[in-house]
């Protein structure tokens, strides 16, 4: 079976998200039929709520600046689809992806189990970057890590991010539910970084149980922070990074943590998180009017967002969101709400919450979302515009900028 590529994701967009069958019996008969790649590749697995792209792609940036073939596979996709795998830094072609596919689609269609999307793109993940001779592959958890596709691997370091409710119909309804399910991916005596949290005596009884080690991080001491960048010190070294906010240089002190884990030397982990840049996180738009974009989508997202537009003191803030119908919109609007300005909108009606009913909810305006962006166009004033909700709707709105 030989597809195309628009016909390849013809198919796998016409197969389920989610299913009965538990991903990692799929993915153990899908990878046997592959021969095992993931047997014979070096992992960095990624699990938590927030943050786990920004800490992915600065691991994945120090990796290449010290010369390793690194491949990185990240969720979702801002522009095309092909985005989500990467060997050093440049996207899977086309072609490749349909052969690939094509293989793997037609596995899945020979095992007595239910297949659902994420296994295809993961097994398809997998086998690229064992064909692709990778040193090391940095493999961000779709949703959850104890039953997710990707915790067939066993990693050469385990990192977890920031836990929050998402995905809760799923995960589970409490924090400690969400992090019990975190810390699957944790191995046996595989070393374990994580971020700071409450639910962390969860992380370390995993570990203790499998004899793994682990550590987190200490707090950063910041030197300088405006929209130029930021710099700061992190036990007795000099850093600066593009991105903007506080939880950025925490995700940058996670990522640290791991590549020296790792064994990667100071100056390469310096002028790789230096370098890094990550489409959609408070990332500026315009200069005039000020307009950013932020993919935060869940309650922890909009307290981060509220907190960096205060941290860089950004005048007349006008938040201007619209929130995938599958996110917790109440709870993210509740934290957005008294900080400024808000305009509820949709990037698209079939994939956000009723704009109507939100916007009812809560007694704010709600407009079109072309209709918006061209009164920011033509406004000329003083306002901050940050557009926020959903990680879907960057593409869209940096069209409307001309930043695609």
């Amino acid at each position: 079976m030989n597809l195309t590529y628009n016909e390849f994701l013809e198919q796998l967009f016409s197969i389920k998200r989610f299913g009965k069958t538990p991903n990692l019996l799929v993915m153990e008969e899908i990878l046997k039929k592959l021969d095992n790649p993931h047997e014979k590749l070096k992992f960095i697995h990624i699990a938590g709520t927030n943050g786990k792209g920004s800490v992915c792609n600065y691991i994945a940036s120090a990796l290449m600046e010290k010369g390793c073939r690194t491949g990185l596979f990240t969720s979702p996709f801002i522009h095309r689809f092909n985005e989500r795998f990467k060997i050093n830094g440049k996207d899977i072609d086309d072609s490749k992806l349909a052969e690939l596919g094509s293989r793997v689609m037609e596995i899945a269609r020979e095992i007595p189990y239910e297949v659902k999307q994420f296994d295809i793109i993961t097994a398809i993940a997998i086998l690229w970057f064992y064909e692709g001779k990778c040193d090391y592959v940095v493999l961000e958890a779709g949703m959850g890590g104890r039953n997710d596709s990707t915790n067939i691997i066993t990693p050469v370091l385990s990192v977890i991010t920031t836990i929050d409710l998402d995905h809760t119909k799923i995960l589970g309804d409490t924090g400690e539910k969400i992090a019990f399910e975190k810390a699957g991916i944790i191995k046996e005596n595989i070393p374990l970084v994580y971020y700071p949290t409450e639910y962390e005596q969860i992380l370390k009884d995993e570990c203790l149980l499998k004899k793994s080690p682990f550590g987190t991080i200490e707090n950063p001491g910041i030197i300088k922070c405006d929209l130029s960048g930021t710099e700061f010190m992190y036990k007795g070294s000099r850093f600066y990074i593009k991105m903007y906010g506080a939880h950025q240089v925490f995700n940058a002190c996670l990522a640290i943590e791991a590549l020296r884990q790792l064994g990667v030397e100071e100056a390469f982990i310096a002028t790789g998180i230096g370098k890094m840049q990550f489409e959609g996180r408070f990332e500026k738009l315009s200069d005039k009017p000020l307009v950013f974009i932020d993919g935060g989508h869940n309650p922890q997202g909009a307290k981060t967002i509220v907190e960096t537009v205060k941290q860089y003191k950004l005048e007349n803030p006008c938040f201007v969101v619209s929130v995938y119908k599958e996110k917790d919109a109440e709870g993210f609007m509740k934290n957005i709400l008294g900080n400024g300005e808000i305009i509820v909108t949709s990037f698209d009606d079939s994939m956000c919450h009723d704009r109507f009913e939100l916007a009812h909810t809560f007694n704010l305006p709600t407009h079109e979302l072309s209709e918006i962006v061209e009164n920011i166009k033509n406004s000329g004033d003083d306002k901050t515009y940050i557009f926020c909700g959903s990680l879907y709707q960057i593409s869209k709105i940096k069209s409307f900028f001309d930043k695609t």
